[in-house]
């Protein structure tokens, strides 16, 4: 818990319950020491303050922590209850840091022999409770952050029931638009939108009576040329993620810098591919490779993931470095070899400058975002240093050719003055505003009509079918899918006469249904065979295993031998297992559904997406002989872990709004969790359910609908180091989602970037006090680490095409900032003039 101030109108509520520990772990002598105020040269304070028993901070911890744990234990009535006293051996201390008259305060509940502290109340509930219910003292029946060495305490709190429907929380991404009246306008829009839960179910890949030709459309040269660059084989050491129009970071060749160093410094600046390029240039063969080690294509053998745990499970490496190029027998080995990159054209928001970057400068969108201290830093520049006119804010150049004399080039560099900062804010602060409006729009691309004729289907339709309507495929899919249900429960009941009421087949019809290549979703194109990160944790799918879901993965032997070397307590517990990392889709098709309106007034259309989900399994894990064989997994658990509900925007084609089947019917669904980069996590998603998956080998209906039917599918990505992809339903089955449970598209050893390795290696060496890994889990979850809930987007604005998101997205950047200005403005001729009447109040008649 951080604060600059604390509150102290903290008090007990009247007459309260009392809530007494019999037990305790603590020992006094884990107290720290540095309890003496002492204010230093430059005035400021580093010590720990004893908060007793009865100070407002402990009186919140203790209520706050009561009212939980009465929750937990099922107290009876409805009274107040309280924390009595800590468990023995426990204080509270004020960790006091910074200027003596306003210092920053931490909150510590310290004492207890196995957690070093206590930083908030949701991260000593759990350990409270286990103090409070388990006589037996056995730690793995714990089940806080510490004891189980969970990497988020926002999962545990989500699993206990905890966690409330909105909270404040600190996003990923830049922080919100300011308020203007545009933006305050449609808030009230979207609070007056009735909210739904998005749509997401498990079936049998859709088999039709008759192979379906190949589409009439053609497959995209564009989409065809993305998928080989981003999943064939390459001797790069950095494949080409990116693609034209995707919005991306651009890293300074030389930073803007603030006063207080790289906390304020602009490295980053957002911009639009506008072009790719191949680069190849001869470099000097590196004479210490080894010859034997180059095969004969010309290419170097890439490193296979290891056998065993990595050096940390954070950590990943790029495949092979510098192609040694082709070795001929009988001849001398070439001195030079070829290297090859890619160089991006990258339009720079705001401004009227393009720049050719290299891949080694450029990272995803969702990858980087401004710091705090860095967006103060823009927001505080004096407004008369600001210069805001439009043509001024165009011209301004954030890579500007360094001086040619050593001098200028020293002073440009350091630019300790920070007037560069200044000239900076206005432009930078546009381009982030331009920037994270795009991020919130979407649109789907390239679109195609696909008909075919059926065999026998299930009449009348759906709900949706109307007379003299053509009926889509989804309609007839979900039609016989009902039909199917309906016969297995009959069957299972042993009713014979039922059967008789069932839906009558009726003859051979010519469906319809509206399809898609690709979308803009946010920042990204995604094309249908890329490989996309979903929101949900794998722990909310089907935890324990369910009929067509597999049990997630668990630790496989090398990874508890590594375990149990370490000293790890249960090195076979369920916390090592997949449940705590994300869940991938390779979607394979994107469609329209014709569903009922909620109103029951007709139908709309809503966008779906379908494909087959995986998971991060250790790399030497070995499913069990009726998974490898495929076979359906028997009902032991939950397919759905609800987590709460999902609150989200809706656009022109409804494609928030869920459809939930019978309970009878075939399929399964549920809501979806996860915050977003552009919402506060719990604004957005809570629960889902689980889908799909296919063999690499056997193809679905889908795959034949969304491509040539002769053509190679694309491989899959490698997998972060350690791990592989292991799909977790049986052949023969996908899942069907909403759009908004995509986080966006996976990005293969992304947490190798040399721009990124800095922060991965701080996080990885830092002490937990310091924040270490748990403080970054927006970047785990860009390569599936951690939950996709941590990094997502939650695009709602719909438009047209791209064209039209940039054009709006600059139009309302700079509206809504000029009237951020003008503000500003307004504030400054009030406080002069305040100034003014002061003056001439002191010169008196």
């Amino acid at each position: 818990m951080s604060n600059r101030s604390l509150s102290s109108k903290h008090a007990l509520p009247p007459n309260p319950a009392w809530i007494e520990f019999e037990r305790s772990d603590g020992d006094p002598s884990l107290w720290p020491s540095n309890t003496t105020k002492s204010v230093d040269r430059e005035g400021h304070v580093n010590y720990m303050r004893v908060a007793p028993v009865d100070d407002p901070l402990s009186i919140k911890w203790r209520v706050e922590a009561g009212k939980a744990l009465a929750k937990l234990m099922e107290l009876p009535g409805e009274r107040d209850y309280v924390l009595k006293d800590w468990p023995q051996g426990y204080r509270m201390f004020d960790h006091n840091k910074g200027p003596e008259a306003a210092p920053r305060h931490d909150a510590y509940l310290v004492g207890s022999k196995l957690v070093a502290k206590f930083r908030s109340v949701p991260e000593f509930i759990p350990h409270a409770l286990w103090l409070l219910q388990d006589a037996t003292g056995d730690r793995t029946n714990c089940k806080c952050k510490y004891c189980t060495k969970a990497p988020s305490q926002r999962a545990i709190t989500f699993s206990m029931g905890l966690l409330p429907k909105r909270t404040p929380s600190v996003s990923a991404t830049p922080p919100r638009r300011a308020q203007g009246p545009v933006r305050a306008a449609k808030q009230r829009e979207n609070r007056d939108r009735e909210q739904h839960k998005p749509y997401a179910a498990i079936r049998r890949a859709p088999r039709l009576p008759k192979q379906p030709a190949a589409p009439k459309a053609n497959m995209l040269r564009e989409r065809n040329a993305d998928l080989r660059a981003a999943y064939g084989s390459s001797g790069m050491k950095i494949k080409r993620w990116f693609r034209e129009g995707e919005l991306l970071w651009c890293a300074l060749s030389v930073p803007i810098r603030g006063k207080d160093g790289d906390k304020d410094t602009i490295a980053f600046w957002p911009g639009l591919v506008e072009e790719v390029r191949l680069k190849s240039e001869a470099i000097l063969r590196d004479p210490t490779v080894d010859d034997k080690s180059v095969v004969m294509n010309g290419m170097a053998d890439e490193p296979s993931s290891p056998a065993g745990p990595p050096k940390d499970w954070r950590a990943t490496e790029h495949p092979s470095s510098v192609d040694p190029g082709p070795i001929l027998e009988g001849n001398p080995p070439i001195p030079w070899t070829v290297h090859q990159s890619t160089v991006y054209k990258v339009k720079l928001l705001a401004v009227s400058y393009s720049y050719s970057v290299r891949d080694d400068h450029v990272l995803p969108y969702q990858a980087y975002a401004p710091t705090t201290e860095l967006l103060n830093a823009v927001q505080t520049v004096p407004f008369e240093e600001l210069d805001v006119r439009a043509e001024r804010i165009a011209s301004f150049d954030p890579c500007p050719a360094p001086p040619s004399t050593p001098e200028g080039l020293i002073g440009f560099v350091s630019n300790d003055s920070g007037l560069r900062f200044n000239e900076a804010a206005a432009p930078y602060a546009v381009a982030v505003q331009i920037a994270a409006t795009l991020a919130g729009c979407w649109t789907m691309t390239d679109g195609w009509e696909f008909k075919h004729s059926v065999g026998p289907t299930v009449g009348p339709m759906t709900q949706s079918s109307t007379p003299g309507r053509i009926p889509s495929l989804h309609d007839v899919l979900t039609a016989s899918m009902d039909h199917n249900a309906a016969l297995h429960a009959k069957a299972d009941s042993g009713s014979i006469s039922g059967l008789n009421a069932l839906p009558k087949l009726s003859m051979a019809q010519t469906v319809t249904q509206r399809r898609y290549q690709g979308m803009w979703w946010g920042a990204e194109r995604i094309w249908t065979d890329d490989l996309i990160r979903l929101k949900v944790a794998r722990s909310q799918i089907a935890p324990e295993g369910a009929e067509c879901i597999f049990p997630p993965s668990g630790p496989s032997r090398q990874t508890i031998e590594y375990n149990s070397r370490l000293g790890f307590p249960n090195p076979d517990g369920k916390e090592y297992d997949a449940r705590g990392r994300g869940v991938f889709m390779k979607l394979e098709a994107l469609f329209i559904a014709d569903v009922p309106r909620e109103d029951g007034q007709g139908t709309k259309e809503q966008v779906r997406a379908s494909g087959m989900l995986y998971e991060l399994a250790d790399v030497d894990w070995q499913d069990s002989e009726a998974e490898r064989s495929g076979q359906m997994p028997e009902t032991s658990g939950r397919a759905v872990e609800p987590v709460g509900s999902l609150s989200s925007g809706q656009g022109p084609l409804g494609q928030d709004t869920p459809v939930f089947p019978d309970s009878n019917a075939a399929t399964s669904s549920m809501a979806q969790a996860g915050p977003s980069l552009s919402l506060p996590q719990v604004d957005t998603a809570t629960s889902f359910i689980p889908q799909d998956k296919l063999s690499s080998i056997q193809r679905s209906s889908n795959v034949q609908l969304s491509r040539p039917a002769n053509s190679e599918r694309y491989p899959m990505p490698p997998a972060p180091a350690g791990f592989k992809f292991r799909p977790i339903l049986p052949p023969g089955h996908e899942s069907v989602i909403s759009l908004t449970l995509i986080s966006g598209r996976y990005y293969p050893c992304l947490l190798s970037h040399p721009l990124l390795q800095p922060i991965v290696d701080g996080a990885l060496v830092h002490a937990s006090e310091c924040g270490g890994p748990m403080e970054n889990e927006h970047l785990w979850a860009m390569e599936g680490l951690s939950p996709g809930y941590f990094n997502c987007v939650d695009p709602t604005h719909y438009k047209k095409d791209r064209l039209q998101m940039m054009k709006d997205a600059d139009k309302e950047a700079h509206m809504e900032l000029e009237v951020h200005w003008q503000e500003r403005q307004k504030e400054k001729a009030a406080k002069i003039e305040d100034q003014h009447d002061q003056q001439l109040m002191d010169v008196g008649p």
